[in-house]
């Protein structure tokens, strides 16, 4: 048996905690208190019952006294007693994979076996124990329905009944994982063998209490989390808005920056608004009215309108000014003359030739197409001999030749130069202006009854000007031969007109910004004596968010605290439960446990022992998965998992799933040794498929004081997860076949005819099978048995060779009839209708016992 490695003088985790604790204010003692008695994560309720006590501690809420939290106490001062927790029965299961419906798990203190083939329906009830217990942490454990059901399923649940210190309680599951108290269970599997072998472990399985700092630590950061979310409120509800105050006065830059340090006695000062407060604001309303009802800002306007319209006039005025009226009529006439020849010359020219038509001015328009378009191919020497024509490809003949020339010495000739000089000279003369332009300008400078004669004459000139525009479009003749004169006159005038409406301009815009700097202080003391005379009643409003940004402010430096000082406190002292307790403890736990298991030896190295607690394994400097055969990584990884099982002094279940996969026979004894020397000090339960592994559990269990529970899980055509109760053992002995011998022999004794006769034959079956196990485990001393894959030399000394004969001629005799009687065998014809009678079999039975007896005697 594996010695506890208890140190009475190390504080347990949960006394470290609750030290830690009691330097602590009162609501983290809230928390402490709230996981210790739910020996699990804090609920709902205690973290806002910490938070509220958070609130009064700090000053934050009205409360008539400060709340009192006394100390919590150790272990050590309340001589608290080892707790024992037992699962007693898992009954009711729903839902759950293609489990039954109406069965149940009865439960042994100490040591149950569930035994059951592959797809029998024992993996199901492993995962509801995995899936409460939160042994699913490190995997996330689904549980479906039956998938091969018609209907949907129902969501899987079942009843748990345990036992706490003595006390029955009832649990319902509801697919819940990690429901406490059943997060106490430990489990092994294969996924957590693998975490226990090669991974940096923290002790998150055993013992319970290191998971408390855990707890704690999440239900601070839940009650920092509403002190964040409250912080984040208040200062949401810091700020008045919108700001009903008017920008730019006193009151309303105070509103818009409000905060802890907001100067409050001066927005009260403000707010002292009286009778002259009162008689000045309407003063400056009045004043201000009349300030603002005049026509400066209209003549502005007007001012603008006319400036522009005179900078278009003088724009104009000098072009009109340039206008030669003699000087366009003699080059019009020019045009005209050059035309005239040209025509003359072009009847001349072709007079003789056969013409599709007269030489007019659409056939003028033809030739110079031809002529562009010879242009365009580059062909300026065109047309020369032996050239084609450009539209028809025609050769030209001489004749055409001869014409083509002419046509070009028409278009390249004296007159045509004449010509295009003469249109030169006149686009030169012309008026050039634009006809919407003047147009506009005659509307600026409409005449009325009330017009100036500068405005009068500047609408003559601008008439005539249109006028002389529509002739020089139309080619004819300007008779206003005094349009430049006129212009030339009106430049001065105008300029003169610009520069006064200009002076009138800059003149208003002294007085309009004199005015409006005036209006400026007015309006400004206005708005201040209005926010003065409204500031009253958004005191309290204003007040309420100064008190919020002030508590908001306060509230997050306790959020910094509780980060920078109260949670690296907890860490501390969880390191120290992990290095005082853990640590060391652990080291020797395992030892003890490769020991047992004669798993092979590695080193442990604890990293950062003052700082993170956790562990590793090492072969030199491999991991062991690395080096170690499949079968020494099994027993490691058990090893690891049942020292820090019995970290914990308190008794807990442990449940083991298919903990034998994997290892030789050899290995499959020494882990049924461990197993039933555990039962001794922690309610184990098994789950396997190996009928080996049974039958040396049962063994050891028969040879000890402590015995076990060995259920069968079977599956029939539809259901699985059948729970056998009175399963019987695949190494059955002398003595437990001896009763139910007994009990075949009375029902033969109390049948008649054919039934007793079946009773006899059922009676001899089971005196055949107590000679094979009589012959097995005492006659040959269990040298060699069943479901076992060795022979136990060791085992010889204990056959007794002088008394063999004699039990063996009682034990031949009465099996040959047996091997006869039963329905196994076939039977000579003779025998066939002869039935032994019952006196027969009780003697046989009686022979049996005799031989038994003498062969056993010391």
């Amino acid at each position: 048996m594996v010695e506890r490695a208890d140190d009475e003088n190390t504080s347990s985790p949960r006394d470290i905690l609750v030290r830690w604790a009691n330097e602590q204010d009162a609501w983290v003692r809230v928390l402490v208190k709230a996981v210790l008695v739910s020996r699990g994560p804090a609920g709902d309720d205690s973290i806002d019952e910490a938070f509220e006590v958070f609130l009064r501690e700090q000053q934050l809420i009205e409360s008539d006294a400060p709340p009192s939290m006394p100390p919590l106490p150790t272990e050590q001062d309340s001589g608290a007693s080892q707790e024992s927790f037992l699962l007693l029965r898992l009954a009711e299961v729903a839902g759950v994979n293609a489990l039954a419906a109406a069965q149940t798990i009865e439960f042994d203190p100490r040591l149950t076996v569930l035994f059951g083939q592959n797809g029998s329906g024992k993996t199901g009830y492993a995962r509801i124990i995995k899936r409460a217990s939160g042994a699913g942490d490190r995997k996330q454990v689904t549980i479906l329905g039956d998938i091969g059901a018609d209907e949907d399923t129902e969501s899987p649940r079942a009843r748990f009944e345990i036992e706490v210190d003595g006390a029955t309680r009832t649990i319902d599951w509801r697919n819940e994982e990690r429901l406490a108290p059943l997060d106490r269970i430990s489990v092994f599997d294969s996924d957590l063998a693998e975490v226990h072998l090669d991974s940096d472990l923290g002790y998150v399985l055993t013992p319970a209490e290191l998971t408390r700092f855990k707890d704690v630590a999440t239900a601070i950061q839940a009650v920092q989390s509403k002190v964040q979310s409250r912080a984040a409120t208040l200062r949401s509800e810091s700020a008045l808005r919108p700001n009903p105050f008017t920008r730019g006065t006193r009151v309303h830059t105070i509103v818009d920056e409000l905060g802890s340090a907001s100067p409050m006695g001066e927005l009260q000062q403000l707010a002292q608004f009286d009778e002259s407060d009162q008689s000045r604001l309407s003063e400056l309303t009045a004043e201000l009215a009349e300030q603002q009802d005049d026509g400066g800002q209209r003549r502005a306007v007007i001012l603008r309108r006319q400036i522009g319209d005179f900078d278009r006039l003088l724009n104009v005025l000098p072009v009109l000014s340039r206008f030669d009226a003699d000087s366009y009529n003699a080059s019009l006439e020019d045009v005209l003359t050059a035309e005239a020849e040209l025509v003359e010359l072009r009847e001349t020219l072709f007079a003789a030739d056969e013409l599709a038509a007269e030489p007019d001015e659409e056939w003028q328009r033809f030739i110079e197409a031809g002529k562009a378009y010879a242009d365009h191919l580059d062909l300026h020497e065109y047309p020369q001999a032996d050239d084609r024509c450009l539209y028809c490809r025609q050769r030209l003949e001489p004749r055409a030749l001869e014409l083509l020339r002419r046509y070009g010495q028409l278009l390249t000739g004296t007159a045509q130069t004449k010509l295009s000089d003469a249109e030169a000279a006149l686009r030169a003369s012309t008026l050039g202006l634009d006809r919407t332009e003047l147009e506009n300008l005659q509307d600026a400078f409409e005449v009325t009854e009330e017009s100036s004669e500068a405005t009068r004459s500047v609408n003559d000139l601008l008439s005539g000007a249109l006028d002389c525009l529509d002739l020089t479009e139309s080619r004819s003749r300007c008779t206003s031969h005094e349009l430049s004169s006129m212009a030339s006159a009106q430049i001065p005038a105008a300029r003169a007109m610009r520069e006064k409406l200009a002076g009138d301009q800059r003149s208003l815009e002294e007085k309009q910004s004199d005015r409006d700097g005036s209006l400026r202080d007015m309006r400004a003391e206005l708005d201040l004596l209005d926010d003065r005379r409204r500031l009253g009643e958004h005191l309290p409003a204003i007040r309420q968010c100064i008190d919020n940004a002030a508590e908001a402010q306060k509230l997050q430096g306790f959020d910094q605290q509780i980060s920078s000082s109260i949670l690296n406190k907890l860490t501390r002292a969880s390191t120290r439960a992990n290095e005082e307790l853990t640590n060391g403890d652990f080291q020797r736990r395992f030892e003890d446990e490769c020991a047992a298991l004669n798993a092979p030896r590695v080193e442990l190295e604890f990293r950062g022992r003052s700082g993170a607690s956790q562990r590793q394994k090492r072969l030199a400097d491999h991991r062991p998965s690395e080096i170690l055969s499949e079968g020494e990584q099994k027993v490691l990884a058990l090893a690891d998992f049942l020292a820090e099982c019995r970290m914990n002094s308190r008794q807990r279940p442990i449940v083991m799933d298919d903990p034998v996969s994997s290892l030789d026979y050899r290995r499959l004894e020494d882990v049924a040794d461990r197993l039933t020397d555990l039962a001794t000090e922690h309610q184990v339960i098994i789950l396997t498929h190996n009928i080996m592994f049974v039958a040396a559990l049962i063994e050891r269990s028969n040879n000890s004081t402590h015995k076990m529970k060995v259920l069968q899980v079977r599956e029939d055509d539809s259901r699985k997860g059948l729970v056998a109760e009175d399963y019987e053992s695949p190494l059955d002995t002398p003595k437990r076949l001896e009763s139910r011998i007994d009990q075949a022999i009375q029902d033969a004794r109390d049948a008649q005819g054919a039934e007793q006769d079946r009773h006899i034959r059922r009676a001899y079956g089971l005196l055949r099978s107590w000679s094979e196990v009589f012959v097995e485990q005492e006659l040959l001393g269990n040298v060699s048995q069943r479901y076992r894959p060795n022979i136990r030399m060791g085992a010889l000394k204990t056959i007794k060779p002088d008394r063999i004969d004699d039990a063996t001629r009682v034990v031949n005799r009465v099996y040959n009839r047996a091997s006869r009687l039963i329905d196994g065998h076939s039977n000579p014809l003779e025998q066939l209708n002869v039935s032994p009678e019952v006196a027969d079999l009780q003697k046989d039975w009686d022979a049996l016992k005799q031989a038994r007896s003498v062969y056993m005697k010391t």
